[in-house]
């Protein structure tokens, strides 16, 4: 029983720290979208020349990011 507690313990632990890794590349994926949306912009492109994406199955909070 004390071992399989342990390995419980020890997938929660990697569980969160996998959960953590992946919030923080979301967020600077978030971010790094932002800055090439702005800098795109800033090069004079046209809105037409934008690519479209399939944001339903995606991240919420990344979607008011990319669409703000």
């Amino acid at each position: 029983m004390l071992r399989l507690a342990e390995e419980r313990d020890t997938a929660i632990r990697d569980r969160d720290v996998a959960r953590e890794d992946l919030r923080r590349k979301s967020e600077i994926l978030a971010n790094m979208s932002l800055r090439l949306d702005a800098s795109t912009n800033k090069a004079g492109l046209p809105n037409s020349a934008k690519t479209t994406f399939d944001l339903r199955g995606a991240d919420p909070k990344l979607v008011t990011h990319w669409v703000n």
